[in-house]
């Protein structure tokens, strides 16, 4: 049986509540197989302050996301990816 191409995601939020929360961090690798054939991770700015609950438990800082591209920027980058 082969295993094909696979995606594992990974998204940071700044809280739970998809009506007023926004995506902070989104990374993802994709395989084929077993082999990793593509990566992508990027920081994501927003303007909702994070809580330190967030940042402690994302390890990701308010100073980060300050500088981090805003979401256009990263969603343009993101469909840049192959596949």
């Amino acid at each position: 049986m082969s295993l094909g191409h696979w995606v594992v995601i990974d998204i940071e939020t700044t809280g739970i509540d998809e009506a007023t929360d926004q995506i902070i961090d989104l990374g993802f690798l994709h395989f084929e197989g077993t082999k990793l054939i593509n990566k992508f991770s990027s920081l994501v700015h927003t303007d909702i302050p994070l809580s330190n609950t967030i940042q402690k438990l994302t390890g990701i800082t308010q100073k980060q996301v300050d500088k981090a591209p805003k979401w256009g920027a990263v969603l343009e980058s993101l469909y840049e990816q192959e596949g």
